[in-house]
């Protein structure tokens, strides 16, 4: 015993502890020299040099530093400096400065402890708004004011479909008592069974809103979601609530795959090599949908996204082409056609195009000329006249329906317009009926049919509105002069049909891989067909030169293999990683994923799976009621350099009430029943990139940092305590050895005298 009591009370073992700790540090901070570099002067300054040792370790640095190694040195460190400071510092005035530094120490190394075990921080997203629902007649039904965000009540010939159309967060009210002030503006496309309208949800002035059927309100949120974990979420299809499903000791840095042909290589990367998992994953809470089913997950990837290829080969029948298009300049591009996929048979509006003969009277129906065609009926005479359209404007002539007084002619007709997320044709014609004129648009689509009286607007009147019933026109769009590729009827017959010079189309023999050429400084090469393919989808991983260090920040990019048994083997399936686990399609905010992996059982039902963060409760649930950005001279470039700061105005739920206004900046955080609200990300205005896109203004939600503070006043006591010593130890210290030394001069001074 009294062997270990001087070892604890040496100063080298204090040395040697704290050149431990250091190297301990600097390891998990930087990494250790054993790289490549490490042969190359100078080593210490060449990244090539270091190696993350945790990456092998699979430990976070948040781990690293509250890991056993780490606190058994820390409790090392501590029990030396008490030992050596009981047995060699006495107690006095004098060494009163270095107890306060050793105890200020050992009183920050226990609130550390504190601290960081009982530490446990994430985020939360806030959405600002959300649209309520109320239809006669339905459930009530809700969405997250996003634009583009949309929701559908009711089914069939009863339903109603809502979409945010635009949002104007700082619109300017222009009447009323709050004329002149800013607020936040949501515009609401609907499509009702009698037609379609927009409404405007403005924040503040209910009264402003004609449809009492439409309303904006909080968007709570009651959970945040922790850093460094990870869940799988389960439910069943059709409902709203996710039952929770911890991982542990899920991999973070390093590649698991069972199987390398599992995945694909990036370009000029090898496969990595077999590395299984074999993680038990199973249901914690009694109501999970599949409470006695184990999840297994099987495989890992950190840096990976999903490929979906065409293979050539197999049994069914499902033709492909690849073309290569190449100009004159030496550009070219890669184009993949299949022709049983209407989205994938056609490129170039329809330019190109892939198509499947069984028999040669189907390629003789191709070469035939289809020009668009109009049928009117008249329902009172019983009388269909089908008839070409071959003159069009305001200079085209009437064309009389003959044994009638109606006559019409076609202003212009139009295939193929971009009409939100599908295509449409339609013909704008005028018809006479002898007593009045009209015009009516006439889609391919009868349901959008309308007609308009001189002088009115299209978007004035819904769809199906009709001037005279009497009189019904149908439009049948004419077959597109274009470049047709054409397989069959034997699975190697490759031909190419392509418009003849007056209208005609003329067809050729295809023979792979030699170009074509189709038009001046422009060839077609067919480098590969088959009558029987097959698509198989696959993670592709990222080769380390292309892997964005925010992007894995994120943990956007990471993926998990399960493997979910069923009566009728195991469903495995590849899930991607999801930042946050989103209730519904309607709570999705902009640029956060939401793809649950639907698993179908044996018994007829379908079974949803999410891979996520793990959630953990809020004190209370938290709104956002404002969001505010303070910019530099010249406002938002796009860059977070232009921005000064950002502040999230927040209530929290106290009862059936809501809080006061609290604002959470940067370096402002607020706290709540021992939780910490801090700003972490927001909602940057985005430009529309296309019709698919619709752009937004931002400032629709905002990202709230979570985390609780435990033992930091016992940190704060230690390092204030320690920091008192020094001034002890450094200031008083001195005068007071200084004012015993002059005593002793004076003493002895005093005696020599005497």
């Amino acid at each position: 015993m009294a062997r270990l009591v001087d070892l604890f009370s040496s100063i080298r073992l204090g040395l040697v502890l704290l050149a431990l700790l250091f190297v301990y540090s600097a390891i998990g901070s930087a990494g250790a020299p054993i790289g490549p570099g490490m042969l190359e002067y100078p080593f210490l300054l060449r990244p090539d040099a270091w190696v993350p040792v945790r990456e092998f370790m699979e430990i976070s640095e948040f781990e690293w530093f509250h890991w056993w190694p780490f606190d058994l040195l820390i409790a090392l460190i501590c029990v030396n400096l008490v030992v050596a400071t009981i047995r060699r510092v006495p107690l006095n005035l004098v060494n009163l400065g270095v107890w306060m530094i050793h105890t200020g120490i050992i009183v920050l190394a226990l609130g550390s402890v504190w601290y960081f075990g009982t530490k446990v921080e994430g985020d939360v997203p806030v959405a600002r708004r959300q649209v309520l629902i109320e239809v006669p007649g339905h459930e009530p039904a809700s969405m997250v004011a996003t634009p583009g965000n949309a929701t559908i009540v009711g089914s069939g010939a009863d339903a109603w479909t809502f979409r945010i159309a635009s949002i104007s967060p700082e619109w300017e009210l222009l009447s009323g008592a709050d004329a002149g002030k800013r607020a936040y503006k949501v515009s609401v496309a609907v499509r009702s069974p009698a037609g379609s309208y927009t409404r405007d949800l403005i924040d503040g002035a209910p009264q402003i809103t004609e449809d009492l059927s439409l309303s904006l309100a909080y968007a709570p949120r009651d959970h945040f979601y922790v850093v460094s974990s990870a869940a799988l979420y389960v439910r069943e299809a059709g409902t709203d609530t996710w039952y929770a499903r911890p991982i542990d000791d899920l991999p973070r840095f390093k590649d698991h795959i069972a199987f390398p042909d599992a995945v694909w290589a990036s370009d000029g990367d090898e496969l990595p090599s077999p590395r299984p998992l074999d993680i038990e994953v199973p249901a914690v809470d009694p109501d999970d949908p599949l409470a006695d089913v184990t999840i297994r997950i099987t495989d890992y990837l950190r840096y990976a996204s999903l490929r979906t290829e065409r293979r050539m080969g197999g049994d069914r029948l499902d033709p492909a082409v690849s073309v290569r298009l190449a100009g004159d300049r030496g550009r070219e591009q890669d184009i993949q056609l299949i022709a049983f996929d209407p989205r994938n048979n056609s490129v170039l509006r329809g330019a190109l195009s892939l198509h499947w003969v069984s028999d040669e009277a189907q390629v003789e129906s191709m070469l035939a000329v289809a020009p668009p065609m109009l049928r009117v009926r008249l329902a009172d005479e019983d009388i269909t006249r089908d008839a070409p359209i071959t003159a069009t404007g305001t200079g085209a002539p009437f064309n009389a329906i003959e044994g009638t007084s109606y006559a019409y002619r076609v202003m212009s007709f139009q295939d193929d317009l971009p009409i939100e997320d599908h295509t449409m044709s339609v013909a704008i014609l005028e018809i006479s009926n002898g007593e009045r004129t009209f015009t009516r648009w006439v889609f391919d689509d009868p349901r959008l049919t309308r007609d308009l009286a001189p002088g009115e607007r299209l978007a004035e009147h819904a769809q199906g509105r009709s001037i005279d019933d009497n009189i019904e026109v149908t439009y049948i769009p004419g077959a597109r002069p274009g470049f047709a590729i054409v397989g069959g009827p034997g699975d190697e017959d490759v031909r190419l049909i392509r418009p003849g010079p007056r209208g005609a189309p003329a067809i050729e023999d295809v023979e792979i891989g030699t170009p074509i050429p189709i038009r001046p400084g422009l060839t077609l090469t067919v480098r590969q067909f088959t009558a029987h393919s097959y698509t198989e989808t696959r993670p592709t991983i990222v080769a380390r030169a292309r892997r964005d260090r925010d992007m894995d920040f994120m943990g956007a990019m990471r993926m998990v293999r399960v493997s979910v048994p069923t009566a009728g083997g195991a469903d495995k399936r590849w899930l991607l990683f999801h930042r946050y686990a989103f209730d519904r399609p309607e709570d999705v905010l902009a640029r956060f994923l939401y793809r649950p992996s639907v698993v179908p059982l044996p018994d007829g039902r379908a079974i949803e799976i999410l891979y996520a963060r793990a959630r953990h409760p809020l004190p209370a649930p938290v709104v956002l009621d404002d969001f505010r950005v303070s910019t530099h001279i010249g406002g938002y470039t796009g860059t977070s350099t232009s921005i000064r700061d950002w502040t999230s105005v927040i209530r929290f739920q106290d009862g059936d009430s809501w809080t006061a206004l609290d604002e959470v900046s940067v370096n402002a955080p607020s706290e709540r029943d021992g939780f910490w609200f801090f700003q972490s990300l927001w909602d940057p205005p985005v430009v529309s990139r296309g019709r698919d896109d619709p752009g937004s203004p931002g400032l629709n939600y905002t990202v709230l940092g979570v985390g609780n503070r435990q033992g930091v006043l016992v940190q704060l006591a230690g390092c204030c305590l320690s920091v008192l010593g020094m001034i002890w130890a450094f200031y008083v210290k001195p005068v007071i050895k200084r004012r015993r030394q002059d005593r002793v001069y004076d003493a002895v001074a005093a005696g020599e005298s005497s």
